[in-house]
């Protein structure tokens, strides 16, 4: 992890440093969202808050919100008092949005969702959820950057 807090992996290109890689990562899953310019994005699984940092700072989104299980990370993002940055202690399950997202975006979030002690179907019906719950919530058009380990 570096100075930004970033967590997971990074993208790499040629001889530069974990910051600049990890940086890259995040604009991917902003480009992919189709995020840049938007007024309201949400980051599944926050973390400490590295991806709405960079969604206002670098991608000029007006409110970036973050979910979060850990109530301390939600507490240090708003201390930070980042503007257009809200962070909420708050299962993902339990979200309920202000208003629609013009996008999602779920950095390794999703394997804590479903879990590998579940039964095969219900795991898969774990994740129809999510992506129910992804859809409902984005505005029409609005996309999903989904990040994931695989085994």
């Amino acid at each position: 992890m570096g100075p930004d807090l970033v967590f997971s992996y990074a993208m790499w290109q040629d001889d530069e440093t974990l910051e600049s890689a990890q940086v890259r990562k995040l604009d991917y899953h902003v480009d992919a969202a189709r995020a840049d310019g938007a007024h309201r994005v949400l980051d599944v699984g926050c973390g400490w808050g590295s991806l709405l940092r960079r969604l206002v700072e670098a991608h000029q989104v007006e409110h970036a919100v973050g979910v979060t299980m850990s109530p301390g990370q939600a507490a240090w993002i708003s201390e930070q008092r980042w503007p257009g940055r809200e962070a909420r202690a708050e299962n993902w399950y339990d979200h309920q949005p202000d208003a629609p997202y013009d996008a999602i975006i779920a950095i390794e979030a999703i394997e804590h969702f479903a879990g590998s002690t579940l039964f095969r179907a219900r795991r898969v019906a774990r994740y129809r959820e999510i992506f129910e719950r992804c859809y409902a919530w984005l505005r029409p058009g609005g996309r999903l950057s989904l990040q994931a380990n695989s085994r």
